[in-house]
């Protein structure tokens, strides 16, 4: 291939390679995949947002869930 290539990952089952071209190349062993249009620094927020959004969810159930224990204690008390 005459093209710029690098790997720029590896795993267990795969390899992710980068191709570059100004054009989408043909007679690749594998359909090409459509990048995130979002800049990175724009995915980087949206990245802190959802930290942030989950860290907030997991304060909510850790509220809701406090008193499992002794609801359930309770319950099992009135029978």
């Amino acid at each position: 291939m005459d093209l710029p290539w690098r790997v720029v990952a590896r795993d267990h089952r795969f390899a992710y390679v980068v191709v570059m071209a100004s054009d989408q190349p043909t007679g690749m062993p594998v359909p090409a995949v459509e990048l995130e249009p979002r800049s990175l620094s724009k995915l980087r927020q949206r990245l802190e947002q959802v930290e942030r959004d989950l860290e907030e969810l997991d304060y909510r159930r850790i509220g809701l869930t406090l008193y499992t224990d002794v609801l359930s204690a309770t319950l099992d008390e009135s029978r």
